[in-house]
């Protein structure tokens, strides 16, 4: 969300953090979260055109700690259905979920919404990455759930890890000298960073010139980058998509890249992070 200046809006989040002047903040945001703790609402903070498409950013009155906090699915996943059935109504074709509103603990990727509104026409849309076994490159993971999900192994000595946010120092100590950190999570790992390794960003493609008012990164992005997650609800919509992918289907990755190609969005110059 754009925090009241331009100037705070231009550079990644991540960057800007540590400004002192945000410090004093904290008594507004604190007053903030106890009012949505108990009520909250969801309400439009960006308008975009893509050629003649329009788009909208709804947000809701959460903080991100909510989402972690015992028992936040209920109000959040109703904030949400509320917000999709509202969209529909006014004659939204395609919907696709914020980072954090489409976990698999919260929602099933989203699937949840569809299975108790199999009434819906919109697409709600969701995106990950399973490109490489589609592609039969076997990938090693380090925890049994993420196993059981891409299902094959490999051995040891890989140059390019494939990792979620939830990667430790401990593991990273693991990978080689030169190692490249590739996320495939919404979120890139928070975990101090060695500094014999490279990490690429999040899934992400630089926007088309003809996005009109985009003017807020997306945290941890460089300007005018948009997440693959964003980027899937837009072509679905541009390409006039009708079927749902959510839950655990997914479209056809190299359909659905070539279509981002097609209409101006592109793969990113500056893809590391050191």
């Amino acid at each position: 969300m754009r925090l009241g200046l331009a100037s705070l809006a231009s550079k990644p989040h991540q960057h800007a953090s540590s400004e002192w002047y945000k410090w004093l903040l904290w008594p507004v945001t604190l007053f903030s979260m106890m009012i949505t703790w108990i009520y909250g609402r969801t309400f439009v903070v960006e308008r975009n055109r893509l050629n003649k498409l329009k788009l909208q950013t709804w947000a809701k009155s959460k903080y991100n700690m909510q989402y972690f906090s015992q028992q936040p699915n209920e109000s959040i996943n109703r904030l949400i259905e509320e917000a999709i059935l509202e969209a529909e109504e006014k004659g939204a074709r395609v919907i696709s979920l914020g980072l954090l509103n489409q976990g698999e603990e919260l929602n099933r990727y989203g699937g949840l919404f569809v299975h108790k509104n199999p009434e819906l026409k919109i697409k709600v849309a969701y995106a990950t990455a399973f490109a490489l076994c589609q592609k039969g490159i076997q990938v090693v993971t380090l925890r049994e759930d993420e196993h059981e999900k891409l299902i094959r192994s490999f051995g040891s000595n890989l140059k390019i890890w494939l990792v979620g946010n939830g990667l430790t120092e401990e593991e990273q100590s693991k990978a080689e000298r030169g190692t490249m950190f590739v996320p495939f999570s919404q979120f890139p790992p928070a975990t101090k960073r060695r500094k014999d390794c490279t990490y690429h960003l999040t899934l992400a493609m630089a926007t088309p010139a003809a996005l009109e008012n985009v003017d807020s990164c997306e945290n941890w992005l460089p300007r005018r980058v948009m997440s693959a997650w964003r980027i899937g609800g837009i072509v679905h919509a541009l390409e006039g998509w009708n079927e749902h992918e959510c839950g655990y289907t997914i479209s056809n990755v190299d359909t659905v890249w070539d279509a981002a190609l097609r209409h101006g969005f592109l793969p990113l110059t500056i893809p590391t992070q050191s």
